[in-house]
């Protein structure tokens, strides 16, 4: 029955989660799932601990035999407010039992995690269940999905930057350029291109189509120090030490690959540059780097 971590709110968008497998009694017996302390811990930011009702001879209550539950879909991440038996079965124990309930989505197998969390912004409080297996591998599932977060903003400018490399220096538009909310220069990246022979800098031996514009090999050009990073420092980061041609291929992967991808190319590119970089009074660790590409 552990607590939701870091990375398990951060998914969710909670406040607070448990967890626990199902076991075979509480999916094949009395269909039900026992609300263990730390379950009860979440539970009790949105229902009191003393607001449900209490059965095995117990004296008559004023609390509620049912509560409203948000019946929480892992796939398409949407819920549903259900109504849902809760109580402590004994009179004298502080065991609390949820029932499942057919029809409402939230009737787990054996074989598989269920689990309980909060948001401030819902007054009832969220369950589900999944697979075992999935669950897993779900801070998988999450590094991958804050990855991507973290690639598409890296530079959201790219897209525009890379279309003005790729253009004869008389179709540039100089609004566009204006428009860049960290300034930068095609001409330096395009003279840093011609400068590595249109080549590869992770590996010259990569080939690419040639430009119908340039007729030469399509590259483009990557800012190591994402320029959305400009002002945790003094001076630009537009400077030649920290741009990076690259074929199409390994531009993707810097941006999108996993972490096992892209700490190779942060590696290798920050050990080459370095010096370059600190002589353009740029000071960064390798750690620090691989921060801003969420490793």
């Amino acid at each position: 029955m552990p607590l939701f971590d870091d990375r398990l709110l951060a998914y969710f968008d909670a406040k607070s989660g448990a967890y626990s497998p199902v076991s075979d009694r509480e999916a094949t017996g009395d269909k039900s799932v026992t609300i263990d302390m730390l379950e009860k811990q979440v539970l009790s930011q949105k229902i009191p601990l003393d607001g449900f009702t209490r059965a095995g001879g117990a004296a008559p209550d004023e609390n509620p035999a049912k509560h409203i539950f948000n019946v929480y879909n892992i796939d398409s991440k949407q819920y549903l407010p259900q109504e849902f038996a809760i109580k402590y079965p004994k009179a004298e124990k502080n065991e609390l039992r949820l029932y499942f309930k057919a029809g409402t989505g939230f009737y787990p197998n054996k074989g598989t995690t269920w689990f309980i969390f909060t948001r401030d912004d819902n007054d009832h409080p969220f369950i589900g269940f999944i697979s075992e297996e999935r669950w897993e591998t779900l801070h998988e599932e999450v590094d991958r999905v804050k990855a991507f977060e973290v690639a598409t903003e890296i530079d959201e400018e790219d897209t525009a930057y890379q279309t003005l490399l790729s253009q004869p220096e008389e179709k540039r538009d100089a609004r566009v350029r204006s428009q860049f909310h960290y300034p930068r220069s095609v001409t330096r990246a395009k003279n840093k291109a011609k400068s590595v022979g249109y080549k590869c800098e992770f590996d010259n031996l990569h080939e690419s189509f040639l430009s119908a514009i340039t007729g030469r090999p399509f590259i483009e050009a990557h800012h190591l120090i994402p320029m959305s990073k400009s002002n945790e420092f003094d001076t630009s980061l537009d400077v030649t030490a920290n741009i990076v041609i690259l074929c199409p291929n390994c531009h993707r992967a810097i941006h999108f690959g996993d972490e096992l991808i892209k700490r190779p190319y942060l590696e290798k590119f920050y050990h080459e540059r370095n010096q370059g970089l600190l002589d353009s009074s740029i000071n960064i660790t390798l750690e620090q780097l691989l921060g801003y590409y969420g490793i």
